[in-house]
C-alpha cells in the first residue's frame, strides 16, 4: 500500500466545501469466533508406508503328548532412564488437554529418551515451535507403534531397526508446550526467551494399538510401563509331537470380527452361541467379559464357553486377548471345527494375547471355553478382545495359489481330523514403501460466533489497485491499556482490571485474540446514515504501539487464495500415470476404469474382471497387485514368488489381456459368464485347452463365482466416476475443459465456498464464475467439461453452440491434462496460469464474493467529477515508450494473426512498433483477437494515467467509468479506474485519490 501523507491529506481537506460531504462516517466490524473439534482436512503427501506381513508356520501337534501353549512377551522399557511414574506430569485422557493421548513425563533437556521395545523407525516429524515439536514414530510386532515427543535431538532416521533401550534422541521442549500454565514463548535464537532457556521441558510419550482395519487408536501407556501389560510377540506350542509342515507369508485383510466387549449384551449378535451354563458363571464389567468360579458356591469342576460362527472367503488368524487369575490344573481352550488349538495352562495374573489361531477358509466354528478345577479360592479370567482376520497370501507361485492350503486337515501324510489339531505360529515383519497417500488431519474449525464493532477508530486507508491480487486495508484504532490486544490477560494486571470481549479463552484452554490474523472484518463508508460495504476481509497482522495505538493490516477474501498451497494434487482430468499410478484418483477407481474400459472394448463383463482381481490381489493391494510391485492386479505373468513378467505389468496391460483371455477362453460360452460351470471352465483354460489353466487352487472357482455374484448385486459399490486416460487416442477423443471449470475447483480448494456466517453476508453469492466462453462465426461441436457443485466435482455437457447477432458461444478450454502438484504451488498461482492469456480478471468485490468475469470497457458512467464540486486535484502522465502498436499472436499449429491498436498507432505518430506472443490454445481468430485486447489494454492502462484526488464516493470500483470534467487542464474525457486509494480519519475526512486509464471504444483491427 503507498500510504498518503499527513501533509497532504491536510491539503485535500482544507480543499473541501461545506456541503453534505461535510459529516463522513464510518462503521468497522470483526466476527468473533470460537474453537470446534472435529474438522478433518484431508491433505495428499508422500509418506513411508508400511504393511505388517505375517509368515504362517503350519504345525501338527500329536494329541496324545503333553502339550500346552505358550506366549513369549516383553516388558517395556521406562522411556525416560532414571524417571519413573511418579515423574509423569500429566496423565492419559486428563481434562484440559482434549482428551490427552499420552503420559507427559518431566524431563530437562538432553535427558537421553530410549525406544521401549524394538522395532523399526516408521516417522518422524521435525517442528521447533508447532505440534509434537521433534518427535519419532516407532513401529513394533503386532502393528504396536510407540510415539515420543518434543524431542530436542533426533539420533535415529525413517527405516532403522532399533532394539530395545536404544537410544533415539534427547528430551525437549520443541513444538507445542506449556509451563506453569502459559504456553511457552520466544525463539531458541534469542538466549533470554522461555524456549531457549528450557521451560515446558518433557518428554510426551504414547502408545497406539492397530484396529485391524488400517488404523490405530491410543491406549494408557501406565499399564504397560508398571508391568501389569506387555507386549505379545508371539505364541505356540511346546512339547514332544510337534510337525513343522509348509510356510506361508501374507498380509492381513477383511476384518471378520472384531469384539471388544463395548456393549454389555455383546452375545445378542447371531453368530454367538452361549453354553447353557454361561450366565451362571459370566458377569460384565465394562469392556470386559468376565468368568467367576467361587467354591463356596460350586461344589465340582466346570467347564463353560461360547462358540462363535465366522464365514471366512480366505483363511486367516483369530487373536484373543484376556488377563486370568487361575490355578494349576485350570485351562483356557480355543477349538476350531472341533479341534483343539490352544490350551493355556499357566496364568501370569496381567493381559496376555493368544496370537495366530488359524481360521480355515470356508464357514467355521471357533470355540472358547474355560475349564476350571475346583479349588479353595475365588478365581477369574476376563475376555477382553477377540480378532478374527482373513489372511491374504503375498507373491504366491501360480500353482501354489490356494487358499486351501490353509487347511489344517489336507496334504499331510496320514493326517486325520480325528486323532490331531493344526496350530499356526506367526511371525511379523514389515514392509515400508514410499508412496503418495491422502492424510486426514484432525485440524478442527473456528465458526462464528457474534459481531464486535470497533467505535474507536482514528483512520482507515483502503488500496485497491487492478494489478493487485487482494485489495489492502489499514485501520488504526485507540488501545489504552491494551484492552483490544490479542493477547489482553487482565488478570496479568489486577489493578487494571477489565473484560474485555476482544479476547478469551477457548474451550480447549488456549488464549484467543479477536484482532489477529484471519479474523473476518468488514469496512463501512459513507455520510450520515447512508453507510456502504468497501471492504471484506481478512486480518493479516496487528502492530501494537507504546503510544496506545493498534494497527490493524487487512487484505480482502482473496487472501485465502493467495495463501492457499495446493495440499493434493489437481490434474484435469485426473489421469493415470504409468510412472506413478497413485495420481489423484484412487488406485481402486484406476482398476475398474480400465477393466471398465477393455471390458467395453471386446465385449465382455467387466464385473467378472473384478471378481478375479478380488480374488487374487484383493482389488491390487496385496502382493503383486500393489502398485510398487507392479500392479498385477489380475496376478497375470505372476509365475513364482520372486518373479513376474514384466511384459503384463501395470493395470492397463493387466486388464487388457484379461479381457483377451476371456474372449479366447469363452469364445464357444458366447464371452459370457453365467453359471459356476463357467467360472470353471475359465479356470481350466477353456477353450484353450489345460496348457492355459489359470491357477491349479480348485477352490478359486468358488470364490470367484461368489465374488461376481456380490458384484452383480451390489454394481454401484464397484463403479467409479473416474476419468480414465486419454493418453494415446488423439485430441478429438478428448473432452475439452472450461477454463472456468478448472477456476472453480481450484477456488473451492481455497474454502471460498461455504464460508458466510451473519445474515446480511448470506445475501450475496460465495462466487461468480463466469463460463469462458467466447463469440466466433464458425460453430464447434462436441462436449466441454463444467465445475459441478462441490470441489472435485465435473460434468460433460454439450456445447451450448447458442447463435448470437455476431456468431456462436464457443468455449475456452484449458489444455488437456492440466496438473499442478501439490506443495508447488499456491491456487492464485494457478489461476494466474489459466486465465493469464485470457481477457478475464479473477478478484474479490467488496462483499467477499469472488469474480471471474470478463472484462468489459464499455460500462456506463456511473459518476462526474468536476473542479467546482467534488474534483480536489488532477494530474496526466502519458508514457507510450514501452508500447507496441502492432501484434502477432501464434498457436500451437504455428498459424498467426496480426491485430493493430489504432488509438497506439496514432500515438506512435504512425510507427509499426510490433510484439510476437504465442498462445497454443489460441486457435481461432476469434479467440487470438481476445487474446490481442487484453495484451493491448494492459499496455494502454500503464502509458496513460491520471490521477485524480475526489470527496470520498464509497460507490465506485475498479474498471468503473466516469467522467473528469477540469478547464485549467483541459480535461474533459470518460475514462476507466484502475486504482482507489481511500483515506477515512474524523479530522480530515473521506478522502480518495483515483488513477485513471483513457476509456475509448475497441480500437483493435485486423
Amino acid at each position: 500500500m503507498q500510504p498518503i501523507s499527513e501533509e497532504l491529506r491536510k491539503i485535500l481537506a482544507k480543499r473541501l466545501k461545506v456541503s453534505s460531504y461535510e459529516r463522513p462516517t464510518y462503521r468497522v466490524e470483526v466476527d468473533r469466533l470460537v474453537f470446534i473439534p472435529g474438522r478433518v482436512e484431508e491433505i495428499q503427501s508422500l509418506a513411508e508406508d508400511y504393511q505388517l506381513t505375517k509368515e504362517v508356520v503350519r504345525t501338527w501337534i500329536d494329541p496324545s503328548s503333553t502339550v500346552s501353549s505358550y506366549i513369549t512377551t516383553a516388558e517395556a522399557v521406562f522411556p525416560l532412564p532414571g524417571r519413573t511414574l511418579n515423574d509423569v506430569t500429566c496423565a492419559f485422557g486428563a481434562r484440559g488437554y482434549n482428551g490427552h493421548s499420552g503420559l507427559d513425563i518431566a524431563a530437562d533437556v538432553g535427558e537421553t529418551v530410549v525406544a521401549a521395545w524394538g522395532g523399526k523407525v516408521k516417522r518422524i516429524e521435525r517442528w521447533d515451535y508447532e505440534s509434537y515439536g521433534h518427535w519419532v514414530e516407532i513401529l513394533h510386532e503386532g502393528g504396536i507403534i510407540t510415539r515420543y515427543a518434543h524431542l530436542s535431538e533426533i539420533f535415529v532416521n525413517v527405516g532403522d531397526n532399533v532394539n530395545q533401550g536404544q537410544a533415539i534422541g534427547k528430551a525437549g521442549n520443541t513444538g507445542n508446550v506449556w509451563f506453569s500454565g502459559h504456553k511457552v514463548t520466544g525463539s531458541y535464537n534469542d538466549p533470554n526467551s522461555e524456549r531457549a532457556r528450557g521451560l515446558g521441558s518433557h518428554l510426551h510419550f504414547e502408545i497406539c494399538l492397530p484396529n485391524g482395519k488400517g488404523d490405530i487408536y491410543a491406549v494408557d501407556p501406565v499399564p504397560y510401563l508398571n508391568g501389569s501389560k506387555k507386549l505379545s510377540l508371539s505364541s505356540g506350542n511346546t512339547g514332544d509331537g510337534v510337525t513343522v509342515g509348509e510356510t506361508y507369508t501374507g498380509l492381513p485383510g477383511e476384518v471378520r470380527l472384531d469384539e471388544q466387549f463395548v456393549k454389555r449384551d455383546w452375545y445378542t449378535d447371531p453368530r454367538y452361541n452361549l453354553d447353557a451354563n454361561f450366565q451362571i458363571y459370566s458377569s460384565y464389567d465394562g469392556e470386559v467379559q468376565r468368568f467367576v468360579f467361587d467354591p463356596n458356591t460350586v461344589s465340582e469342576d466346570v467347564t463353560v464357553g461360547f462358540n462363535i460362527e465366522v464365514d471366512m472367503q480366505r483363511a486367516g488368524f483369530m487373536d484373543l486377548s484376556y488377563m486370568a487369575s487361575l490355578s494349576e490344573g485350570d485351562q483356557l481352550r480355543v477349538y476350531e471345527n472341533g479341534n483343539l488349538v490352544r490350551r493355556v495352562t499357566e496364568f501370569s495374573g496381567v493381559e496376555e494375547e493368544l496370537k495366530g489361531i488359524a481360521v480355515p477358509q470356508g464357514k467355521n466354528i471357533i470355540r472358547i471355553e474355560v475349564f476350571w478345577k475346583r479349588g479353595s479360592r475365588l478365581q477369574t479370567l476376563a475376555l477382553k478382545h477377540i480378532l478374527i482376520q482373513e489372511l491374504i497370501v503375498q507373491a504366491l507361485a501360480r500353482g501354489d495359489k490356494t487358499i486351501d492350503n490353509f487347511d489344517p486337515t489336507r496334504d499331510l501324510p496320514g493326517s486325520s481330523v480325528a486323532t490331531g489339531y493344526w496350530d499356526v505360529m506367526t511371525i511379523d515383519s514389515f514392509v515400508f514403501n514410499e508412496q503418495p497417500e491422502k492424510v486426514s488431519l484432525q485440524v478442527g474449525q473456528f465458526v462464528y460466533m457474534d459481531t464486535l464493532t470497533l467505535d474507536n477508530v482514528q483512520s482507515i486507508e483502503i488500496d485497491s489497485q487492478f494489478d493487485m491480487e487482494a485489495a489492502e486495508a489499514q485501520i488504526t484504532i485507540s488501545n489504552p491499556d491494551g484492552y483490544y490486544s490479542p493477547d489482553y490477560n487482565p488478570y496479568l494486571f489486577p489493578e487494571l482490571y477489565k473484560d474485555s470481549p476482544f479476547s478469551y479463552w477457548t474451550n480447549g484452554g488456549f488464549h484467543v485474540g479477536v484482532l489477529s490474523e484471519n479474523t473476518p472484518i468488514r469496512i463501512y463508508l459513507g455520510y450520515g446514515m447512508n453507510l456502504m460495504r468497501v471492504f471484506t476481509g481478512l486480518i493479516d497482522r496487528v502492530d501494537m504501539t507504546a503510544d496506545g495505538n493498534m494497527t490493524i493490516y487487512c487484505r480482502d477474501r482473496y487472501k485465502k487464495i493467495m495463501d492457499k498451497v495446493l495440499t493434493e494434487t489437481k490434474q484435469y482430468p485426473r489421469e493415470i500415470d504409468p510412472a506413478n499410478p497413485l495420481t489423484n484418483a484412487s488406485w481402486r477407481d484406476q482398476i475398474i476404469a480400465a477393466a471398465k474400459k477393455h471390458a467395453a472394448a471386446v465385449g465382455v463383463d467387466y464385473k467378472f474382471l473384478l471378481a478375479i482381481a478380488q480374488q487374487e490381489t484383493a482389488m491390487g493391494t496385496q502382493g503383486w497387485g500393489r502398485p510398487e510391485q507392479g500392479g498385477y492386479v489380475l496376478g497375470y505373468g505372476c509365475y513364482s514368488s520372486s518373479y513376474a513378467d514384466p511384459a503384463y505389468a501395470g493395470i492397463e496391460k493387466q486388464m487388457y489381456y484379461g479381457a483377451k483371455r476371456m474372449v479366447d477362453a469363452l469364445r464357444s460360452r458366447g464371452f459370457q459368464v453365467d453359471s459356476w460351470d463357467d467360472v470353471e471352465y475359465f479356470r481350466l483354460g477353456g477353450d484353450l485347452g489345460t496348457g492355459y489353466t489359470w491357477t491349479s487352487d480348485e477352490n478359486w472357482t468358488n470364490n470367484v463365482w461368489s465374488i461376481y455374484n456380490e458384484i452383480k448385486a451390489n454394481p454401484s459399490q464397484w463403479d467409479t466416476n473416474y476419468t480414465e486416460s486419454a493418453s494415446g487416442t488423439d485430441d478429438s477423443q478428448k473432452t475439452a475443459w472450461l477454463k472456468s471449470a478448472v477456476v472453480q475447483d481450484l477456488v473451492a480448494h481455497a474454502g471460498m465456498f461455504g464460508w458466510r456466517a451473519t445474515d446480511e453476508d448470506r445475501q450475496y453469492p460465495d462466487a461468480i464464475i463466469e463460463e469462458t466462453y467466447l463469440i466466433e462465426v464458425d460453430q464447434k461441436h462436441g462436449y466441454v467439461v463444467k465445475a459441478g457443485s462441490s470441489e472435485g466435482e465435473f460434468i460433460t455437457v454439450p456445447i451450448s453452440s447458442i447463435p448470437t447477432p455476431q456468431g456462436w458461444l464457443n468455449p475456452f478450454v484449458e489444455a488437456y491434462g492440466k496438473k499442478f502438484e501439490a506443495y508447488r504451488y499456491k491456487v492464485s498461482d494457478c489461476i494466474n496460469e489459466v486465465i493469464g492469456d485470457l481477457n478475464y480478471r479473477s478478484y474479490c468485490d467488496r462483499y467477499g464474493t469472488y469474480r471471474l468475469e470478463q472484462l468489459r470497457l464499455d460500462k456506463p458512467v456511473v459518476a462526474e467529477f468536476t473542479e467546482n464540486e467534488n474534483l480536489l486535484t488532477i494530474a496526466k502522465t502519458v508514457d507510450f515508450s514501452r508500447a507496441r502498436s502492432h501484434l502477432v499472436i501464434i498457436d500451437a499449429d504455428g498459424r498467426a494473426e496480426n491485430f493493430i491498436d489504432k488509438e497506439i498507432l496514432l500515438e506512435l505518430k504512425g510507427e509499426l512498433r510490433t510484439a510476437v506472443i504465442s498462445v497454443g490454445w489460441a486457435k481461432s481468430s476469434e479467440a487470438k483477437k481476445q487474446v490481442a485486447l487484453r495484451a493491448f489494454f494492459d499496455m494502454k492502462r500503464l502509458c496513460r494515467t491520471l490521477q485524480v484526488s475526489i470527496v470520498g464516493n464509497p460507490a465506485l470500483d475498479i474498471l468503473d467509468r466516469i467522467l473528469v470534467v477540469d478547464k485549467h487542464t483541459t480535461t474533459r474525457s470518460v475514462y476507466t479506474i484502475k486504482g482507489i486509494r481511500t483515506s477515512f480519519s474524523k479530522d480530515t475526512g473521506y478522502i480518495q485519490i483515483i488513477d485513471l486509464m483513457w476509456s475509448a471504444a475497441d480500437g483493435t483491427v485486423v
